[in-house]
């Protein structure tokens, strides 16, 4: 910031100089912090999104249940809890650079699951 204000109050610069060193600044400042900020967002939205499904608070629940509850192993208010907490653990995955490869694999998991609605339950969707 300091560097910007600098950009700012030099007297004698001419003024399509200022504009130039102003968007080389910022878009350092974007290069620098984009990826961070896209990560720390994603993982936001899952975890907000995926702690609201355990604690029964979900929007989506009646077609979260109603997607697996032909799965033959749990029962689907199990699944529900199950699924928000793998959303949970997309989150927190995201939020450091080492294991955001994790929170790939897991989000690309997780999205099949999200689709199965389209198939499974096409006169809910629409």
């Amino acid at each position: 910031m300091k560097h910007l204000l600098h950009i700012v109050s030099v007297k004698n610069m001419d003024l399509s100089l200022r504009l130039k060193r102003i968007d080389q600044y910022i878009a350092h400042q974007m290069n620098l912090w984009g990826i961070p900020a896209v990560r720390i967002s994603v993982a936001v939205i899952f975890f907000w999104f995926g702690i609201l499904k355990p604690l029964g608070l979900s929007a989506a629940l009646p077609i979260v249940k109603a997607t697996v509850v032909w799965l033959p192993i749990l029962e689907p208010d199990t699944w529900v809890r199950i699924i928000g907490w793998w959303e949970v653990a997309i989150g927190v995955l995201f939020l450091f650079e080492r294991t955001t490869r994790i929170a790939i694999g897991l989000l690309f998991l997780q999205m099949a699951g999200t689709f199965m609605p389209l198939v499974f339950l096409p006169e809910v969707i629409s």
